[in-house]
């Protein structure tokens, strides 16, 4: 009976494992049995077999009872936030390092928290929100096992020496134990009735625990390898590959100004297959104290608010199943206040364009980029810059904005006087006074200009061109549209009324030809410019038809510069124009395809005698089919938004035209 009752009371034993009533070491039979409640036939047997062995054996006089852990057989190593032990008979307590660790124990870690645990050799780290049961570890003749239960949450464990024959490491979870001897593996519980097995390093044997079925073959894992073990199945897969990292760069040092939102982007590149990524931001490399722990999708970039700081992150692929790979590895970056404003030294400045644009020069102390006016600067390798802006933009003042990289920002003023200037030294419709048909400098960018004019011609001899009656003087108003093409150029409408007057009083009046003129003057903000021009007559109707050659186009007798028909059908050229502070250079150079042909030309100059009144003088030159020289002066004033030119045109030989003409621009769009 001695030798029987041993020999059942383990065969009942073993059938309570099966069972999943395990004997915890240092536990008597009576607590098996209390915790085996629903198998009334083997606990009462169970207490028969230690009350009997107690009676017959007076020195035995303790129950029997399984091999009692080690000392220190489980510890706590490291912990961070809310760390907590459940006790078997009792409620929860903060876990410290020097707190006892009884079998039946229970670990706990709360959001954002994590613990490392020295059990039974192994390193045994908890992931944040994951409860683990640490059943025991048990030794007897030689042989050890030590029993861990994952309730929810991760646990991941790493045995860095191989366990010797007859020593296991098992972690089990609702429907799965993992059996290792030497390993770097992870047991996850994220929902009830799932258990996920990652293997990292070395090989876990996994034997399944299938709800309402026999067990599941025992299988092997590899580096690399997975499984989800449900209630009713097991699905193997390989393991995601690690995602790469891309900002912020490892070591990389992020300054923000002390006002500005310190938003750092994390982005990476997840491998094929992945679904989602777990990041993780810590505050030390191990990455367990944690600041931030997500599983945001795969492409997605995660933008957070940081105060200043080091700090430390990774990121591991999860796919459709939920299965997480290895994390890559640790990045570090800092987050730095910089409360100090950059530097700007103005060096000089100078006005060009006739006043029409500024130009400064300078330094920057420490700065990213640099706004003068309302556009961005270049800066050089130095901090040096050089930079034009537009008079007329600015009221006496130009803003300068410089900024560093973390957003500190300082701002200056540069305040310029512009000495009894014109605005817009542009030629003939811009008002200057001069009669050069086309200067370079046009139109504001993309506007109109409506102006009104008249015209006055008188000859000084009587033409004597055979079967004509002398025409003594002619008179024409006129209407000019210009449109300003964005700063590239412009294009000009003249439609004139003219009344001819022959001597003797013969007189013929009505529409002349219609002037239409256009440039191209790339945009240039300093003292030279230049622009091709061109200009066509259309007809509109002879004015006299008993007098004109129609095929020509033009009358045998010139009426001189500014005429609707004494110039010719088509004409183009070069312009030149070169300003300095209180005046300009003006000059053209061009071909007129007349009848007989030939070049035409002018050189002019202009005096800003005032703010409101400007002087000019210009030389004029052209052929076909006479050759024609003059000089016209001409006055230009400028009162608010009204703009009237006034020129006379005085030939060098007796014969010629006395021209005179007055332009007034009405609105400017």
């Amino acid at each position: 009976m001695r030798i029987f009752l041993p020999a059942l009371a383990l065969c009942l034993l073993t059938a309570a494992f099966a069972e999943e009533a395990v004997l915890r070491p240092g536990e008597t039979l009576e607590a098996l049995a209390e915790r085996a409640m629903g198998q009334a036939g083997l606990w009462r047997l169970l207490l028969a077999v230690n009350e009997d062995l107690a009676g017959r054996d007076p020195q035995a006089g303790e129950r029997l009872t399984l091999p009692g852990p080690e000392v220190g057989w489980a510890e706590l190593v490291a912990g961070d936030g809310l760390v907590t032990v459940g006790r078997e008979h009792g409620g929860f307590e903060p876990l410290h390092p020097d707190t006892a660790i009884a079998p039946g124990d229970t670990a706990r870690t709360g959001e954002l928290s994590t613990a490392e645990l020295s059990v039974g050799g192994a390193r045994v780290i908890l992931a944040p929100s994951t409860g683990l049961r640490l059943e025991g570890s048990v030794r007897s003749d030689g042989a050890s096992s030590t029993l861990l239960e994952l309730l929810y949450g991760r646990v991941r464990a790493v045995l860095d020496a191989i366990l010797g024959d007859g020593e296991e490491f098992r972690i089990g979870g609702p429907t799965a134990v993992a059996i290792v001897r030497g390993t770097d593996f992870e047991v996850a519980s994220p929902d009830p009735g799932v258990t996920q097995i990652a293997v990292f390093r070395g090989r876990v044997l996994v034997e399944p625990r299938l709800a309402g079925e026999p067990a599941g073959e025992p299988f092997e894992l590899g580096p690399g390898e997975g499984a989800i073990i449900r209630e009713h199945g097991v699905v193997r897969v390989a393991l995601p590959a690690e995602p790469s990292l891309l900002r912020p760069e490892d070591g990389a040092s992020l300054v923000f100004a002390a006002d500005a939102r310190r938003g750092v982007v994390f982005e990476w590149e997840a491998p094929a297959g992945a679904t989602r990524v777990r990041f993780q931001l810590a505050a030390d490399p191990a990455c367990a104290n944690l600041y931030d722990e997500r599983e945001p999708a795969a492409g997605e970039k995660l933008r957070l608010e940081l105060v200043p700081g080091a700090y430390y992150w990774r990121a591991a692929a999860l796919d459709d199943d939920g299965l997480c790979g290895e994390f890559s590895p640790v990045r570090s970056f800092e987050v730095v206040v910089d409360d100090t404003p950059p530097g700007l030294e103005i060096q000089g400045w100078r006005l060009g364009g006739g006043g029409r644009t500024l130009t400064l020069w300078g330094r920057t102390l420490e700065a990213a980029n640099l706004v003068v006016g309302a556009g961005p600067v270049p800066l050089s390798g130095d901090g040096g810059f050089e930079a034009t802006v537009p008079t007329g933009a600015y009221d006496g003042s130009v803003p300068l904005v410089v900024r560093d990289a973390a957003g500190n920002s300082r701002e200056y003023r540069l305040v310029f006087h512009i000495p009894d200037l014109p605005v817009g030294l542009v030629g003939p419709t811009g008002g200057t006074g001069l009669n050069t048909l086309v200067s370079p400098r046009g139109l504001e960018p993309w506007s109109l200009r409506v102006a009104l004019g008249a015209d006055y011609c008188d000859w000084l001899v009587g033409s004597t061109v055979p079967g004509y009656t002398p025409l003594e003087r002619a008179v024409q108003p006129w209407l000019a549209i210009s449109l300003g093409l964005g700063g590239w150029g412009e294009l000009s409408l003249k439609a004139p009324y003219v009344n001819q007057i022959f001597s003797g009083g013969e007189t013929f009046g009505g529409m002349g030809d219609l002037a239409l003129a256009g440039k191209l003057s790339p945009p240039a903000p300093g003292d030279f410019a230049y622009a091709l021009y061109a200009r066509a007559a259309l007809p509109t109707g002879p004015t006299y038809p008993e007098r004109d050659e129609v095929a020509d186009y033009r009358p045998p007798v010139d009426l001189g510069p500014g005429t609707p028909d004494g110039r010719a059908a088509l004409a183009a050229g070069l312009a030149l124009q070169y300003d300095f502070l209180k005046g300009g250079v003006l000059g053209n150079l061009g071909y007129d395809f007349a009848v007989g042909g030939g070049f035409e030309g002018a050189l002019g100059f202009v005096w800003a005698a005032t703010g409101w009144l400007s002087l000019s003088v210009e030389g004029q030159y052209g052929v076909s089919p006479y050759n024609t020289f003059s000089l016209v002066p001409g006055f230009h004033f400028r009162v608010a938004d009204l703009d009237v030119s006034l020129y006379l045109d005085v030939p060098f030989a007796a014969d010629e035209v006395l021209e005179t003409g007055l332009a007034v621009v009405l609105f400017e769009l």
